[in-house]
């Protein structure tokens, strides 16, 4: 082949029958319908080289690189192809009856019409190859893997089951999956362009980084999926279930998913642009750098979904709640006025709504851990079940606002106002609630171990079973305050006013009063194990002396029939 070293290329129709050219080097030549019959070309250099219409038959290949090449219509009829680089190359309509392609790269090959009768691919790769009307028999030697995928894209029928199945990096294009069960099924990097899997079970299974751009998957059960990175572009999913599903990194561009279930599934950086989401699921969905250009979320619930860094624009079509939400999350300059809004089964967190006026909005079940509240007036407001911990609420009005079972744990609540306000239920413990006014609240069965309440204000506040174990309550305001039954173990209540306060049934075990005001308490069945009440004003009180006998120190302490102990 001098003329192709001298830089000649075309020999189309070269009789080159039997001629040896192992390990030459040909690459892109054209040999168009040459006769190459029982010819050598072991470790030759093929690539990208036109061989259509050649006559290979009874041809030594082995090992040639025939990356790219074009071998449509060639005849390789028992020609030796074992451990050929097949890659991308073109063999639509070949004849590769008992062709040897054992341990053969076929990866992304074209196999249209190719005749694979007899022909033994053991160890051949496949991933990619087309193999729509190639033709295998029984004698065709070839891993069950592709033996299926040939099946399902040749002689494919809805409702096949398939559990577990691995379908991986198959080239299937227009599949007809209708119906299958596909549970657990391994289709990661597959190409299912324009196939159809509607209703089809896919629950568990593995479709990341598969290709499923324009497929019907329409009321498909794709709950616990894998699709992550995935390109479902104009994929039609309406109805579907994807109920904690994995989509991170999906691409879901123009994709209908109208009335789906998205509860819980993880979308965090999707590409959701223009897709059709009306009416769909997305309850503790996590969208957090999800792009919802042009999205329509019309109708669409997502409550406690995580919207952080969720990006939208004017086309986006959110209904009032949620496109207030994305821009209160986004940081955008809003009225601070948001008195009456329903922002309610949201996450928050970390969102910034210092001074913001919340007066009568809806909170309730809301996250707003971390959130900087400072200086917020929430009077009024719904904040049932509420999740505020280590939210700063320093300044805060919250009047009259109802925290039954919110979770205040942790929060800075320093000279905030919580007057009459609910709190029955909330989880306070660690809080700090320093100089705060709790004026007639109501913290009845709620959790304030180890909280701060130094200065605080409680008068007449109902903490009738309240867990107060380990908290400071020195210098603080009980009076007239409900504290029955309540649980005060080493709290700390030194110089204390609790002048009329209901202290029946409370448990006071190591409990520090040194100072305290209890002028005219109610005692009844306290626990007073070695408590401190030294200088302590008992005057008036409910206190037995067996009561007394139990306590730490009651030096200095003035009793309750207004004698000084010595």
């Amino acid at each position: 082949m001098g003329q192709y070293q001298a830089g000649k290329r075309d020999f189309p129709k070269a009789e080159l029958a039997q001629i040896d050219l192992r390990r030459a080097s040909l690459a892109e030549i054209n040999l168009i319908g040459a006769k190459l019959g029982g010819a050598c070309l072991d470790d030759a250099d093929l690539s990208s080289s036109d061989l259509s219409g050649a006559d290979l038959s009874g041809a030594s290949l082995k090992n040639a690189n025939l990356s790219g090449a074009v071998l449509e219509i060639a005849n390789m009829t028992e020609a030796d192809l074992s451990g050929a680089n097949l890659v991308g190359a073109n063999l639509g309509k070949a004849n590769l009856l008992q062709t040897n392609l054992t341990g053969s790269d076929l990866q992304r090959a074209n196999m249209v019409g190719a005749d694979l009768s007899g022909a033994d691919l053991t160890d051949s790769v496949l991933f990619g190859a087309i193999l729509e009307g190639t033709i295998l028999n029984k004698a065709t030697t070839i891993e069950p893997k592709w033996r299926l995928v040939w099946e399902l894209i040749n002689q494919g029928k809805p409702g096949r089951d398939l559990q577990g199945a691995d379908l991986s990096r198959a080239h299937m294009m227009g599949v007809d999956l209708s119906g299958a069960i596909l549970e657990k099924a391994n289709l990661s990097g597959t190409n299912l362009i324009g196939s159809k899997m509607g209703k089809a079970i896919l629950r568990g299974a593995d479709l990341s980084w598969a290709v499923l751009s324009g497929a019907d998957m329409s009321e498909a059960d794709l709950s616990q999926a894998n699709l992550s990175w995935s390109n479902p572009m104009m994929a039609t999913l309406n109805k579907a279930n994807l109920s904690g599903a994995n989509l991170i990194g999906a691409r879901l561009t123009h994709s209908n998913l109208n009335e789906a279930d998205l509860s819980n599934a993880d979308l965090s950086a999707a590409n959701l642009s223009w897709a059709t989401l009306t009416q769909v699921n997305l309850n503790h969905a996590n969208l957090g750098e999800s792009d919802l250009s042009g999205a329509n979320l019309q109708g669409a619930d997502l409550s406690e979904a995580i919207l952080q860094g969720v990006i939208i624009n004017e086309t986006t079509q959110l209904d009032t709640k949620w496109l207030l939400v994305c821009k209160i999350i986004a940081g955008e300059e809003l009225d601070r006025d948001l008195s009456n809004s329903d922002l309610s089964g949201i996450d928050l967190t970390e969102v910034d709504l210092s001074e913001a006026v919340l007066t009568g909005s809806d909170l309730s079940k809301t996250i707003l851990t971390r959130a900087n509240l400072r200086g917020a007036d929430l009077r009024g407001a719904n904040l049932r079940r509420t999740g505020l911990s280590r939210a700063d609420l320093r300044n805060a009005n919250m009047n009259k606002a109802d925290l039954s079972g919110a979770d205040l744990t942790g929060a800075d609540l320093t000279v905030s106002t919580l007057g009459s306000a609910i709190m029955s239920g909330a989880d306070l413990s660690e809080a700090i609630l320093t100089a705060a006014n709790l004026g007639s609240v109501n913290l009845v069965m709620a959790n304030l171990r180890k909280a701060d309440l130094s200065g605080a204000d409680l008068t007449k506040a109902g903490l009738i079973h309240a867990n107060l174990t380990g908290a400071s309550l020195c210098e603080a305001d009980l009076s007239e305050a409900n504290v029955s039954g309540a649980n005060l173990m080493w709290t700390d209540l030194s110089g204390a006013d609790l002048s009329g306060v209901n202290l029946a049934q409370a448990n006071l075990t190591e409990a520090n009063l040194a100072r305290a005001n209890l002028t005219q308490a109610n005692m009844v069945e306290a626990t007073l194990i070695r408590t401190n009440l030294s200088y302590a004003n008992l005057e008036g009180s409910m206190a037995t002396s067996e009561q007394l006998a139990q306590a730490g120190s009651l030096a200095g302490a003035t009793l309750p029939d207004g004698a000084k102990h010595i």
